[in-house]
């Protein structure tokens, strides 16, 4: 733990330490402590198990710690949708989990808060467990957004069937974060993506995989209609080009037609920062 809490920004400590404070300490910390046995580290091995599968992409051994419950809660999808959706997402940018700030252990049911982060985005994940033929299990799901930090312009996206619309002249520098809103009648994937400056959008693939040379900023779930949802960076996006993507399939089709072949995208570019007075030769 030790090594991740010096790979973390400033503002992400701040972040970190604020949804602490927020919910009451824990049982783990930056510098690390005693591990934790009996029923509560079961329960927090599992999580941990989980992540690992996520982060390396095993997407059947990934499922295999949730319930039907505990799938259609996180990500919306039915245990078959999930085998088709998750293997183009999970893993991308990887979780890091930064501490355990409560566990608790009834019988065959427990819930866990973890304090975590994916690539630029920290979050509170809340889960509730089972167990299940002695392996515990995800039931249920909760995910807390940081608070938007003052000053940054906070970026209100409204996501139809099939676009993401937003106010591109509100983008002044990186220093953003973005509130979507589904406002369609369909489920949607909610993508960042940072690409190259050259690439042409209309010529790369369609289908669930990302643009060839683009990095994936943050896949912050799927939307049903009507849910909001956060994306608060822990420090300001690098200069670049950047896309909104939903590769959401249409179950109803028997193509399964990804959202972004019907046009779900939405690109914007972070202009470097204007220098300081001071910095101006």
């Amino acid at each position: 733990m030790g090594r991740l809490w010096i790979m973390l920004s400033p503002l992400l400590i701040a972040v970190i330490a604020g949804l602490t404070a927020s919910c009451g300490g824990g049982d783990s910390g930056p510098g690390g402590t005693p591990v934790v046995t009996g029923p509560q580290g079961e329960v927090q091995a599992a999580i941990r198990q989980m992540v690992d599968r996520y982060n390396a992409k095993d997407v059947a051994g990934y499922l295999a710690l949730y319930t039907d419950a505990g799938l259609d809660k996180r990500y919306h999808l039915t245990r078959e949708e999930a085998a088709i959706v998750l293997p183009d997402v999970i893993g991308a940018p990887p979780i890091a989990i930064f501490r355990f700030t409560q566990t608790n252990v009834n019988g065959a049911a427990a819930d866990a808060d973890v304090l975590d982060s994916a690539g630029q985005v920290a979050s509170q994940e809340q889960f509730k467990l089972v167990k299940d033929a002695g392996i515990w299990k995800i039931d249920d799901y909760g995910r807390l957004s940081a608070s938007n930090p003052p000053g940054r312009a906070n970026i209100p996206v409204s996501m139809a069937d099939f676009s993401f619309a937003f106010d591109v002249s509100l983008i002044k520098d990186g220093n953003v974060s973005f509130k979507f809103t589904n406002d369609g009648l369909l489920r949607h994937e909610i993508i960042l993506d940072r690409i190259p400056a050259d690439l042409n959008l209309d010529e790369a693939p369609k289908a669930g995989k990302p643009p060839a040379g683009a990095e994936t900023i943050s896949f912050l779930g799927i939307a049903n209609p009507g849910e909001t949802k956060r994306m608060v960076f822990d420090g300001p996006l690098a200069p670049g080009r950047y896309v909104f993507l939903s590769f959401m399939p249409d179950f109803s089709t028997p193509e399964h037609i990804p959202d972004v072949a019907r046009g779900m995208r939405a690109e914007f570019t972070v202009s470097p920062a204007s220098p300081t007075p001071e910095q101006s030769p």
